[in-house]
This record gives structure tokens, sequence and C-alpha cells, in this order.
């Protein structure tokens, strides 16, 4: 278990993101969304994160259970304006552990009143609002508007070059320069 609070650690340090021990090890009860998710209402979102159907804003207070009747062993599930929401953990597709996963995608805090998010220009702050990827972002506002690319194909944040699915037939790439976007392709 310490182990794996100092990876979530020192992840969530490389961007910015204060993340506690307490948050990493995610009890029930209420939390805030720390990126955008979105989905296919009411199909599991799968954890390549797709970009269609509805989003839940960055920022929305959700209500998190630990175990749910149809809660697998790779599930999350969480209600968020009354509805249930499942994220699929897809192994093939997400190398980090469900714990981890957990901890980059939901948090105590509301990100919108972070020193990160605020730290951003205003243009960064409304593209990370409504979900969209700009040129001149920078890192931590692309994870924040967009979630994080699926590892398999993006394995680490730390690269210049990320790939991001629509669905399952269409990517999405974004690429930095000096730490900010620099180029967008598929959007």
């Amino acid at each position: 278990m310490t182990k794996r609070l100092f990876i979530v650690a020192a992840c969530a340090a490389i961007f910015g993101v204060a993340v506690h021990a307490e948050e990493a090890a995610l009890t029930p009860g209420e939390f805030y969304t720390q990126v955008n998710l979105w989905v296919e209402y009411p199909k599991p979102m799968p954890t390549t994160n797709y970009h269609v159907g509805e989003i839940v804003p960055i920022g929305s207070k959700v209500k998190m259970s630990a175990v749910a009747p149809r809660a697998a062993a790779r599930d999350i599930v969480f209600v968020y304006n009354g509805r249930e929401f499942t994220i699929r953990m897809e192994p093939k597709h997400t190398k980090v552990g469900i714990d981890a996963l957990k901890a980059r995608t939901f948090g105590a805090t509301n990100p919108l009143e972070s020193e990160t998010f605020k730290a951003l220009a205003e243009e960064e702050q409304t593209a990370v609002k409504a979900g969209r990827v700009v040129v001149g972002m920078t890192k931590p506002a692309v994870l924040m508007a967009y979630g994080y690319p699926p590892e398999h194909e993006t394995p680490t944040t730390e690269g210049n070059f990320w790939k991001f699915w629509y669905n399952r037939f269409t990517t999405r790439t974004v690429t930095f320069t000096d730490g900010k976007v620099s180029a967008t392709a598929g959007f």
C-alpha cells in the first residue's frame, strides 16, 4: 500500500496536483471529479475515456460507492445528479491500479478552486471547463480538460506526444513543445 501511495503522490507532484494519503485510499463518500469525464449513459465508461456522449464536468460533486451491487473488482461506481455511473477498468489500456485510477479521477477538494487551476491563463480555464484542448495549454490543463490518455499508447504523461480516443475507431493526438500544446490532430 505504501508503494502505491508513493507512486500516486509522485505522479500527482509532476503535475502540481496535491494528493494526500487519505485521498489515495478513497473511501465511500462525497468527492469531486478531478478531470472531465464523458459518458454514454447507461453504458459503463471504459478507462479509455472515449470523448462521446455527455460530460460529467471537472469539479462535479459525486458520491462514490466502494461496493455497489453490480460492481466488479475493476469497476468504480459513483452517483452524479442522481444517476449511477460506472468507470470500467480496462487493463489492456490502463496500466495503473484501481486505487491510482480512483485517486487521479476523484479527490476531496474541488480542482477548480486549486492553485493549479487558478494559475492557468483565462483561455486555458475556459477550455478546461468546456473539455477542449487548445494550442498553448499546459500538460496539467490538458489532463483536467481531457483526462488521462490511455497508457497503452501513451505510457507516460512526461512525453511530448499523447494519444486519446474519441471513440473506438477515431484517435486524437496532442503534441507538446516546452510543456505546452504546440499541435493537435483529429480534434
